[in-house]
Order: structure tokens, then C-alpha cells, then sequence
């Protein structure tokens, strides 16, 4: 009997076909045709993990709790595009974890292929469109960061990126059609997250620059999205304050003068850097140096305009930072606009992707996602160092909460009140960051808080006397214990008191 040699092992006859089998399923063109589906199965396994996990919510889930109470056009400093989309999945799923996770998760995935289809189209290269997939990976802010914690940017990242490749498509071939689904993609940018409406001017001025037979399609595609995000801007600008005052991304200047505005640019230049630099250096490393081999030269066309709505849309941010007198950008509010660096490096490396330097950029980051696949968990449950926030022991307080007194609450934090409401269903709560929510709280309420002080904090005070036109009545104030879960020791404390 024939034996053959596989993998130095000896096999029978029939094991040839099947070792042959194995061996085309792991070919880089089978890894191509059948990497969107293995997007979606990783961030479908993310989805599935974190809602297996034991404990509560994030801090960034709670506030979506808080949020998921009311329908509004705006929320403080939050526009409301991912609410509403969090409350259409919810009534499907139900207000589990699942549901949270299986959103923001989709909207993780949709960033990944939108980096993917733009750069497989303005190269001509499916093999590029899997390395940009492959570079989110190396981009921390959006792999780690996003997926540990956020929100509202993981929408915004998959909103510019449909943005960006809308456009590439009106470019290519302007239309009625077209131009619709561009407009819905930057209406949903700047519904998404303020800082992502930085796409409503980047990409008509690209167009413009690099497209101009489309520009007039393009400027129809803005007046639609206006149109979409004019309520929510009406309602904004009616609450600016609500908005200044939860603006987290930057820290204005109010003296310093040119010093300050210097000192903003430092800080934005030194964000992009730290927000880049690791998928820079793995891109070089892996492709840089490699001379070229045959491929498809693409649409150079559609190559510009990619390049120009990430200049530009760089350019904005940086002009708002100026008018502003921002001191502090964070890399996550750079985020929607960064991550179009992904395709926009693979496209232009699409030549130097041979099969050798593939295989040891697969390698690599399919490694990375395996690390990703067991820290995220192990850090949603251990935390750094100190309890991780959904794992605080929320549960066993709201359960007295719910029991022994007034089902309304005014409660400091979104942290607390999500995770409380998230335990007791049957509880209604505003906290003063959103103060105009519509909840249809009626007094007497019972104020919560955690910060150690042993009366209602004048943030709760100040709540109950501008929803119900008179200084509340104190009751006295008790401490409500719960222990905390293995690994960590201690207790969690909250204060309540009723108001009356």
C-alpha cells in the first residue's frame, strides 16, 4: 500500500485528499474570500462572552440604562442616534447585557468591513481590504478601548467609515441613490458622536477637491443630512450649557493665550501619534521593505479622495481644537477619524503585499486577536487593580432600594443608577447630567449616592428643586452595604434618604 509523507507523519491514501482540504482552506485567497465572515464570528464570540459574564454593567452600558428610560433628541453632551438604535435592539432582546454587547459588538464589526471594503475598492486588492481589517487590530483605542468600554464612538467609527465609502461610490458613479445613502451616512456621523461631524465638511470639501463632477450630488447629500440632524441640533443648541458642561474630549483654555493654543496643538499632534503609531510600525515592519509585486493599480481616483476626507477631516478637528483653546485631546475623540488611516495605509501598500510578508502579518495579528479573545474578559472581570465598575455588587442594594422605599431615585452617577436599574427593573431614575429627561418621576423620590459624605450632595439637591419647584424635605440618611465579589475585599457603600 502507498503511504504519503504529510507534515512528516504517515497517513494512508485517503488522508491526502483530506490534509489537501485543510491545506486550501488556510490559502490566502480562501482567507480573503472568508474574512468578513470571520469578522463577524469574532465580534459575535466578543457579544456572546460578555453577556455570559457574571455582574452588572460598564459605566458606559449604565449610562445607556439611564438612557434607554426616555426617547430624547439629545442627552447632555450625547447626541442620540445610539440610544435609539440600543432601544429598537433591546425591545428585541430585552434589556440584558446581550443586548448592550450585541450593538455595540455590530458596530465594532461594521467598522472593521467598512475599513476592509474601502480599501479593497480604492485598490482593486481583496488582499489589501483584509490587511486594513487586520490593521483595527493594531489600532488600541479602537480593539481595546472600544471593546472594554465605549459606546457611542464604536457607532461613530462604523458611521465615517460608511460615510467615506459612500462617497468613494457617489465619486465613482453620482446618482440620486447614491447621494441618499451618503447623506443618511453623515447624518448618522453626526448623530452618532459631535466630534464625528467633522465628515459633514471634510467630505464635500473632498469631493470638491478630488471629485468634482460628483460635488453637486455630494452637496445634495449634506442638505439631506441636515435635514435628518436638524432637530437634535435645534434641541442642542437650546441646551449648550447641558452640552459644555459634559464635554469630556477637551479641556478649554481660559487664559494662556497663544501659549495655550500651541499647547493644544502639541497635544493633538501627540494623540494622532499614540493613536497610530503601533499599526504604523507593524505595517512597516511587515510590508514596508518589500519590493513590489504585481497587482491591480485600482482606482486612483477614489485613492485621492480617501486621502483627502482623512486630511481634511484631520484639518477640521485640528481648526476646532484652535477656536476652542482646547488644552487636552484625547486619542478617543480622534478615533472616527484615525481609523480611516487603516485602509488608506493598506491601499497604498497594496503592491508589497506578497505571500511571505502575509503570512507573518497573519500570523501576528491573528495572535493579537487571540490575546484580545481572553484580557478583554479577564479585564470586564478583575479590573486593574480595584474592582472592575460591573463588577460592583449593585444588585443586593437595589434589591433594598426596590423593597423599602420610594421607587424613584435621584442618583448621583450613571454608573450607579444604570447598574440599580438594571437590578431592579421595577425602579425610575434621573440623575443630574441628564436633568431633562422626560422619566415621569413624582416626589417623594429617595436621593443615592456613593461618595462618602453623610448628606445628599447639592448636585441631588439642586436636581429635586428644578423638577419639582421647591427645596426638598431630608429624611434621615442610611448606609447600605454589599459586600465585594471575589477577588476583590471590602464593601460597597451608598447613602439614601428620602425627599419629600
Amino acid at each position: 500500500m502507498t503511504v504519503t509523507e504529510i507534515e512528516g507523519r504517515a497517513v494512508g491514501p485517503k488522508a491526502a485528499p483530506r490534509a489537501a482540504t485543510w491545506a486550501a482552506l488556510f490559502r490566502l485567497d480562501a482567507l480573503e474570500r472568508v474574512f468578513p465572515a470571520l469578522v463577524i464570528g469574532y465580534f459575535a464570540l466578543q457579544a456572546l462572552v460578555r453577556s455570559m459574564m457574571p455582574g452588572g454593567l460598564g459605566i458606559d452600558e449604565a449610562e445607556q440604562r439611564v438612557m434607554l428610560q426616555s426617547l430624547e433628541w439629545g442627552y447632555g453632551g450625547q447626541p442620540p442616534l445610539y440610544t435609539w438604535a440600543q432601544a429598537g435592539v433591546s425591545a428585541v432582546l430585552g434589556e440584558g447585557k446581550l443586548g448592550f454587547a450585541v450593538l455595540k459588538n455590530a458596530c465594532l464589526a461594521g467598522a472593521v468591513l467598512g475599513a476592509s471594503a474601502i480599501a479593497r475598492r480604492v485598490s482593486g486588492s481583496a488582499r489589501a481590504g483584509m490587511v486594513a481589517g487586520l490593521a483595527m487590530v493594531l489600532l488600541p483605542q479602537f480593539s481595546w478601548e472600544a471593546q472594554r468600554s465605549l459606546t457611542h464612538t464604536p457607532l461613530a467609527v462604523a458611521a465615517g467609515m460608511a460615510a467615506t465609502l459612500s462617497a468613494l461610490h457617489l465619486a465613482e458613479r453620482p446618482g440620486l441613490g447614491r447621494a441618499a445613502v451618503l447623506g443618511l451616512a453623515l447624518a448618522a456621523c453626526c448623530l452618532s458622536k459631535f466630534n464625528a461631524a467633522v465628515f459633514l465638511v471634510a467630505v464635500p470639501l473632498a469631493m470638491g477637491v478630488a471629485a468634482r463632477p460628483a460635488l453637486g450630488w455630494c452637496l445634495a447629500s449634506l442638505g439631506f443630512a441636515l435635514v435628518l440632524v436638524a432637530p437634535t441640533a435645534v434641541w442642542t443648541a437650546s441646551n449648550l450649557a447641558a452640552l459644555t458642561q459634559d464635554s469630556g474630549a477637551f479641556r478649554a483654555a481660559t487664559d494662556g493665550g497663544f501659549a495655550a493654543r500651541l499647547a493644544g496643538i502639541w497635544k493633538f499632534a501627540l494623540a494622532a501619534v499614540l493613536f497610530l503609531a503601533l499599526m504604523a510600525a507593524a505595517l512597516a515592519a511587515a510590508f514596508a521593505w518589500r519590493g513590489a509585486v504585481a497587482r491591480d493599480e485600482g482606482r486612483p481616483l477614489e485613492r485621492r479622495l480617501l486621502a483627502w476626507v482623512l486630511g481634511l477631516a484631520l484639518g477640521v478637528s485640528l481648526l476646532a481644537v484652535l477656536v476652542s483653546g482646547a488644552t487636552e485631546v484625547k486619542e478617543r475623540w480622534l478615533q472616527p477619524v484615525l481609523c480611516l488611516a487603516a485602509p488608506l495605509a493598506a491601499a497604498l501598500l497594496a503592491k508589497r503585499l506578497s505571500d511571505g510578508s502575509m503570512r507573518w502579518f497573519l500570523r501576528g495579528t491573528g495572535l493579537l486577536v487571540l490575546v484580545l479573545l481572553v484580557a478583554v474578559p479577564m479585564n470586564l472581570r478583575l479590573g486593574g487593580g480595584r474592582p472592575a465598575y460591573q463588577m460592583l455588587p449593585f444588585a443586593p442594594v437595589a434589591a433594598q432600594l426596590a423593597t423599602t422605599g420610594p421607587t424613584d431615585l435621584f442618583v448621583l452617577g450613571h454608573l450607579e443608577a444604570g447598574n440599580l436599574l438594571q437590578a431592579a427593573p421595577g425602579l425610575r431614575a434621573l440623575i443630574p447630567r441628564y436633568p431633562g429627561m422626560g422619566v415621569p418621576v413624582e416626589a417623594p423620590v429617595q436621593m443615592v449616592w456613593r461618595v462618602p459624605v453623610d448628606a445628599p450632595p447639592g448636585e441631588l439637591l439642586a436636581l429635586f428643586e428644578a423638577r419639582f419647584g421647591r427645596a426638598p424635605k431630608i429624611g434621615p440618611v442610611e448606609v447600605l452595604t454589599a459586600p465585594f465579589v471575589w477577588p476583590h475585599e471590602g464593601v460597597l457603600e451608598i447613602r439614601r434618604a428620602v425627599a419629600r
